[in-house]
């Protein structure tokens, strides 16, 4: 099994800035959604938008930490991986020949 911490570390990287293109994309439909504020009397079908908005708002956020949680998984991979590593090295070299 090939193990390269460097590219797991990039790969955490790229999540985190992934999960922040995600969650720039929230509010959603904020444009809409302010002129429609102004624009709108109070009705049943608008306030079910406006739910339904808020709703996918969270979904949004939901995935963005999804991802932000994974990057932070393999960044502790990588690192127990490495410690790990380092550790058997160390064993090896202890041991000396046979």
């Amino acid at each position: 099994m090939n193990v390269d911490p460097v590219e797991m570390r990039e790969l955490a990287t790229s999540l985190r800035w992934q999960a922040g293109i995600v969650e720039s994309h929230q509010p959603l439909a904020k444009g809409t959604r302010d002129a429609a504020r102004e624009g709108t009397d109070k009705s049943q079908t608008f306030a079910r938008v406006q739910e339904t908005l808020d709703a996918l708002d969270k979904v949004v956020r939901y995935h963005a930490d999804r991802m932000r949680a994974v990057a932070n998984e393999i960044d502790t991979a990588a690192t127990e991986y490495e410690a790990k590593d380092s550790a058997n090295a160390k064993s090896i070299e202890q041991a000396g020949p046979r």
